[in-house]
């Protein structure tokens, strides 16, 4: 993991805070990474020649049906 330092404003740092700043930029990061992830996931899925919605879709309802509590199972289809 690499350090960076950035030059920000005093005004930011005093409206937010340098720890409220750092946990933006933080989160920030690491969503874009979830995005570079999940658009690899889609090239990966397409180059293998798989239709991406249908794979989502089967992925979703197979999670649904797993985790799916007891009680639901007997009023939901």
């Amino acid at each position: 993991m690499a350090t960076i330092q950035l030059q920000i404003s005093d005004d930011l740092i005093k409206a937010y805070g340098v720890e409220a700043i750092r946990l933006r930029l933080q989160n920030f990061l690491e969503l874009d990474k979830l995005r570079l992830l999940a658009l690899d996931i889609e090239k990966t899925v397409a180059k293998a020649g798989l239709d991406n919605d249908q794979v989502w879709d089967e992925a979703r309802q197979k999670a649904w049906a797993e985790f799916k509590p007891p009680q639901l199972k007997e009023l939901l289809p």
